[in-house]
């Protein structure tokens, strides 16, 4: 049963809501980045450490069986790795890796809220205070990434249902240090918002989309054409490879953000909170 809490006393506003992610993506873009990219860096390195280069790139499958080989009984699809041929440093890869996303996902929030208090905080310090709550948000993102998949799987609009209702769960551990109760503060500040914020994330998913194709087209593929004149070459593959790599490192950074600041934005109108 609806009551006046269902009913929103002013709009979300998804216009301006991305605006705020692209602005503070433009001002803050040395912060943002660089937490980007030591997260990259530090989960590549990981799985180049317990799984080698072969598979952490996609260049073979287990015990260097190529990807396009058959897979054998026990395989989890088509072309997947055999299951008795997961060991442990697959494990601990995947372990580590939900976990330093946790790391990055939480710093990036922390950053977000320090900019709407007035506060332009480092690096080093959004990692630090993060450390201590990856845990928790690495716990909640596999709550959420089962839940709305579950919800998508039965029937789209559930899933889409219950992504709007645990959009800020993430950032309301980080910030408010929440643990798992929020998931209840998350339904708590989206409440008579659901479908607005599903049209947020369309919205932002779309431009996103576009500037991919965009940037993909007229600038990295014309790239790859002029550094490796058409043919493979060690410089040239190098280069490409940083490029791309630096690429999806500020995308990583833009994609952490409309969370915090639709966290923000629900503060300010539940709360009389927000920033900037």
């Amino acid at each position: 049963m609806s009551n006046a809490t269902d009913t929103p006393a002013a709009p979300l506003g998804i216009t301006d809501l991305v605006g705020r992610v692209f602005r503070l993506f433009r001002e803050r873009f040395q912060e943002i980045f660089l937490v980007s990219l030591l997260y990259s860096v530090v989960s590549l390195g990981v799985s180049l450490a317990l799984v080698g280069p072969e598979r952490t790139f996609g260049l073979t499958g287990p015990e260097g069986m190529p990807l396009d080989g058959e897979a054998g009984p026990g395989a989890m699809g088509p072309g997947a790795m055999p299951m008795a041929q997961i060991g442990a440093g697959d494990l601990i890869d995947a372990v580590l890796q939900i976990l330093l996303s946790a790391l990055f996902v939480a710093a990036v929030a922390l950053l977000v809220v320090e900019d709407a208090r007035g506060r332009r905080a480092g690096a080093p310090e959004v990692l630090s205070r993060a450390l201590g709550t990856a845990l928790p948000v690495a716990t909640l993102s596999i709550v959420i990434g089962i839940s709305v998949g579950l919800g998508l799987v039965l029937l789209v609009v559930p899933g889409l249902w219950i992504f709007a209702v645990l959009s800020v769960a993430i950032p309301v551990a980080a910030v408010e240090g929440a643990g798992l109760g929020a998931l209840g503060r998350s339904a708590q500040l989206t409440r008579g918002y659901r479908w607005p914020i599903v049209g947020y994330g369309f919205v932002f998913a779309a431009i996103v989309l576009a500037l991919t194709l965009l940037l993909g087209l007229f600038v990295l593929a014309p790239l790859g054409i002029l550094l490796t004149g058409g043919e493979p070459g060690l410089v040239g593959g190098l280069v490409l490879t940083l490029v791309t790599a630096l690429v999806g490192a500020a995308y990583a950074g833009l994609g952490a953000l409309p969370a915090p600041v639709l966290y923000l934005r629900l503060l300010e109108l539940k709360e009389g909170q927000g920033g900037r």
